[in-house]
Formats: structure tokens, sequence, C-alpha cells
């Protein structure tokens, strides 16, 4: 049972750690090609997510349900955006897009590896201050090393290598908001 609420408070951490390493920037009232090209310049060749917008119901079968849709092209009055797999594109009206969203994998990357650094030393400085009941549950490789070292050699890198990777693979999203 007790593994039960360390797996949720870990959960809710990787959950909270995901809404720290996404930012929102309000931009104005609607989307227009001039904040488009601002977007594009500050986040270069990445893919334009649209945010608040579902694509006609005769245009893609599955309409209901939540859809990537990348921006293709805007002009003063509309939006084309498609599916993200798909050539199928379709218009929108600027003033239905809530939101366009960028995902920066090597910010995330880092953010990640800050979280893994940060959660290795205060693992390190866990087992400094227990000292000696550590000395059993690491192995030793040699006599030089303390309970510390080798909790931060057997436990602190590989925790800083998965949260990079993990990082990574989510990025760090940033919403420029509209409305």
């Amino acid at each position: 049972m007790a593994s039960r609420g360390c797996l949720r408070r870990s959960l809710i951490a990787f959950a909270l750690l995901g809404a720290a390493c996404s930012t929102t920037r309000y931009v104005g009232p609607t989307v227009t090609p001039e904040s488009v090209d601002v977007i594009r310049g500050e986040n270069p060749g990445a893919p334009v997510v649209v945010e608040g917008v579902a694509p006609p119901p005769a245009d893609v079968p599955r309409a209901s349900q939540q859809l990537k849709l990348t921006l293709v092209e805007t002009n003063p009055t509309e939006t084309v955006v498609k599916e993200g797999w798909s050539s199928a594109q379709f218009s929108v009206k600027n003033q239905d897009i809530r939101g366009l969203t960028i995902t920066d994998h090597a910010r995330g990357a880092l953010q990640g590896a800050a979280v893994g650094a940060l959660a290795a030393a205060v693992l390190v400085g866990i087992v400094e201050l227990a000292g000696t009941p550590c000395d059993s549950c690491l192995p030793r490789l040699s006599p030089q090393l303390d309970a510390g070292e080798r909790a931060g050699l057997f436990i602190g890198i590989p925790i800083v290598v998965l949260t990079t990777g993990l990082g990574a693979i989510a990025g760090a999203n940033t919403t420029y908001s509209f409305q």
C-alpha cells in the first residue's frame, strides 16, 4: 500500500514537472500573419500546432476526436491548417484560434537534466546524512568511495540520464495565446 502512495506522488511530481516545462505568452486578440512570422522567427523550423479549433466533420471523419492540427499558412482573416500526418487542409477563422504551440525538445532535455541533477543531489545528500546504513545496499568499486559518492554514481547518474531523456521526448511547450 505504501508503494502505491509513493507511485501516486511520483506521478504527481512528473505532472507538475510537465506543467513547469511549459510557458504561455499572450500575443494579441487574434492570429495575424505578422504574429505568425514572429513566432516562426523565434522558433525556426519547428511545427506550429493550432489550439482551440476542430476540423469540420466533412473534412476529417474523426473530427470529434482531439487532433493535432499544424498551421500551414495565415492570411488576415483565415488560417490554413492540416492534421499532422495528413495532406488534407482546411481553413479556420483567425478569431477561432485560441493559441499556437511550439514544442522545443532541446529545452525539454535541458529542463529534464536540471530536475534530474536536483533530484540526484537531494538523494546523495540524504545518503550522506544517513551514512553507513547504505554501505551494504550499493556495490563497492573502490575503498576510496564513500556511500554518498556511490549513490551518486549508481543512482544519481541514471536519474539524470532518465530525466534528460524524458524531457527530450516530452519537450518544453511554449503556447502563444490569443483572445
